[in-house]
């Protein structure tokens, strides 16, 4: 499915990513944790690839990522990760 077969109707007409970000990764488990600004040296191909997807907001793409894969590697992990 493409982001042109999407249908934005009514309510749900104002979506932004980072709406999505709250409400379908992060569902059922609270407030997300508040966001830290680091510096991160990202390839240049996979950087592209995201800026190519989304361009106003490759950044939260890239943090979902990172998020599906944290959650992902830390139930192999024990004790976990997490402090």
């Amino acid at each position: 499915m493409k982001d042109s077969d999407i249908e934005l109707t009514g309510e749900d007409s104002e979506a932004r990513p980072e709406d999505m970000e709250n409400g379908i990764v992060r569902m059922n488990f609270g407030p997300p944790p508040p966001k830290v600004a680091v510096e991160l040296r990202i390839d240049e191909d996979v950087l592209s690839w995201f800026q190519r997807r989304e361009p106003e907001y490759y950044k939260v793409l890239i943090n979902i990522a990172l998020r599906e894969y944290y959650d992902e590697l830390r139930q192999y992990y024990e004790p976990p990760l997490d402090r």
